[in-house]
C-alpha cells in the first residue's frame, strides 16, 4: 500500500545508526537538485507501521533516510511511502542493503544493528558448524571473541548457543555485498567487527585516527585489509602487554616472598643472636665470679666472634634485600614501558604511516615519478611550459625542505625560525625568477 505521509510522522529505521554511518550530504545535495529540477519525488521508500505510534499514523522507514533527508531539505510536506507489514529481522536487512556501496561505515552500522539486534533476540542466524573454531565464535550482543560465552563462559564456549555468530554467518544473514562469491565474509564485515571490538575493550592503544586517512583533505576509513592488519597489530600489542604485565605480576609476587621470607630469617636470627648474647654474658660473668680467668677469655673471644659474623650477616642481608628491591623496580618499570608503548601505539602508527609516505615519494614505484618523465620527454612542451614546471619543482622542494623537515627538526624549531625559513623561501624565488 501506497500512501502520502507527513514527513512529520515519518521514524528511522531502529537499527539505524547516523554516528557511524551519517547521511551522505553531497548525495543529499545531489537529491535536493535533483527533486527541485524534476518536481517530483520517486516512489521506492518502504516503512512499516510504527507500533508504539501506530494509532497516530508513525511509520519507520525499512530504507530511504538520504531521500528522506533531501525531501526535508527540499521543503515538501509529505512523501509516498510504500507501507509493508515487516519484522525486525526484514528492517535489518532492508536497512543493510540500502547501500550498495561497500564502504566501511556502511558495514559498521549494519554489523553492530544485527549483533545487537542478535543479543535482544530480535533476529536468528543459521546454526553454526559444529566445526567452527572456538577463537572465531562471539556471543551476542558482545564484539570480543569468546566473551559472554553461555554454558562455561570463555573457556568453554559453545558454538551451539543461539546468540553465537562469526563474521561469516553475520554476513550470510545480511547477504548481498557482504557477502563474498565464495560464502566467506567480505573483508569489510571482519573489519568493521574488529573496530567494534577494539572500542568494547576499550584499549589504550586503540584510536580511531589510526584507522582514518585524509587524503586530499577528505578523511575517511583506510581500506579493509589496512583496517584489519591495524586491528591484528593492536590486538598483538596489547596481548604482549597483558603477558608483561602478568608477568611482572607473578615476578613482584615472588620477590616480595622472598622478601617477607629474608625479613622473617632475619628477625629470628637476631633472636637466636639475642639468646646466644645473654647466654654468653652469664658464662663470662659466672667465669668472672670463679676466678677461671682462660675461660672468660676464651668466651669472650667467641662473643667477638659472633657479633663480627652477626654484622657481617647484616650486611648480607643488606645486599640481599636491596637486590630484590632492584628486581621489584625493574619488573615494575619493564611494566611501565609496556604500558606507555600501549597508549602511544596511534603515534607510533602515525609516524609509520607518514614515513612510508614521505619515502614512497622518492621512490623508485612513486606514480608522479612516472609522469614526470613521460611530461619532461615530451618534444611538444614549450619553453614556457619548461620553466614553469622547473619552477613548481623548485617550490615543492622548498617546501620540503624548509616547513616539512622544520616540523621535525631536533630540537623543533620555532615559530619564528620558521617564518624566517619561509622568508628565505620566498627570497629565493624571486632571485629565481630575477
Amino acid at each position: 500500500m501506497i500512501r502520502l505521509v507527513p514527513l512529520s510522522k515519518i521514524l528511522p529505521n531502529p537499527f539505524r545508526n547516523e554516528v557511524l554511518n551519517p547521511i551522505d550530504s553531497d548525495k543529499v545535495t545531489q537529491l535536493v537538485e535533483s527533486i527541485k529540477t524534476t518536481e517530483e519525488f520517486w516512489e521506492g521508500v518502504y516503512a512499516r507501521e510504527a507500533i508504539t505510534y501506530a494509532h497516530e499514523g508513525y511509520v519507520e522507514l525499512a530504507f530511504g533516510h538520504t531521500r528522506l533527508a533531501a525531501a526535508k531539505q527540499a521543503g515538501l510536506a509529505e512523501i509516498p511511502i510504500t507501507i509493508r507489514p515487516m519484522t525486525d529481522g526484514e528492517m535489518l536487512m532492508r536497512m543493510a542493503r540500502e547501500n550498495v556501496r561497500g564502504e566501511l561505515p556502511v558495514m559498521l552500522e549494519a554489523v553492530s544493528a544485527a549483533v545487537k539486534a542478535l543479543g535482544e533476540g530480535k533476529i536468528a542466524l543459521a546454526p553454526l558448524d559444529p566445526r567452527t573454531r572456538l577463537d572465531f565464535v562471539r556471543y551476542a550482543p558482545s564484539f570480543i571473541p569468546g566473551l559472554s560465552a553461555p554454558s562455561g563462559g570463555p573457556d568453554t564456549p559453545n558454538a551451539s548457543s543461539p546468540n553465537a555468530y562469526t563474521a561469516d554467518s553475520l554476513a550470510q544473514f545480511l547477504g548481498g555485498m557482504y557477502v563474498k562469491s565464495t560464502g566467506r565474509a567480505q573483508d569489510s564485515v571482519a573489519a568493521a567487527l574488529g573496530i567494534l571490538e577494539l572500542e568494547e575493550r576499550r584499549l589504550p592503544g586503540f584510536s580511531e585516527s589510526v584507522l582514518i586517512s585524509n587524503e586530499e583533505g577528505e578523511k575517511k576509513y583506510k581500506g579493509a585489509k589496512k583496517v584489519i592488519s591495524i586491528v591484528s597489530d593492536i590486538k598483538k600489542r596489547h596481548e604482549t602487554t597483558l603477558a608483561t604485565r602478568n608477568k611482572s605480576a607473578e615476578e613482584q609476587a615472588l620477590y616480595h616472598a622472598e622478601q617477607l621470607k629474608l625479613e622473617e630469617e632475619r628477625r629470628e636470627r637476631l633472636r637466636e643472636e639475642r639468646r646466644a648474647e645473654i647466654d654468653l654474658a652469664r658464662s663470662i660473668a659466672e667465669a668472672e665470679r670463679e676466678g677461671n680467668q682462660e675461660k672468660e677469655e676464651k668466651l669472650a673471644k667467641e662473643r667477638e666472634e659472633k657479633r663480627a659474623d652477626s654484622e657481617k650477616r647484616k650486611l648480607l642481608d643488606k645486599e640481599r634485600k636491596e637486590e630484590l628491591d632492584k628486581k621489584v623496580a625493574e619488573s615494575v618499570r619493564c611494566t611501565e614501558v609496556a604500558n606507555q608503548a600501549e597508549k602511544d601505539l596511534p603515534t607510533r602508527m602515525q609516524v609509520k604511516g607518514l614515513l612510508g609516505k614521505l619515502r614512497l615519494i622518492v621512490s623508485e614505484g612513486y606514480a608522479l615519478r612516472a609522469e614526470i618523465k613521460a611530461v619532461a620527454h615530451n618534444k611538444n612542451i614549450s619553453i614556457q611550459e619548461r620553466q614553469l614546471l622547473w619552477q613548481a619543482a623548485q617550490d615543492a622542494g622548498d617546501w620540503f625542505a624548509f616547513w616539512v623537515s622544520g616540523q621535525f627538526s631536533t630540537p623543533p624549531i620555532s615559530g619564528a625560525v620558521e617564518l624566517q625559513g619561509m622568508r628565505e623561501r620566498e627570497e629565493s624565488k624571486k632571485r629565481r625568477k630575477a
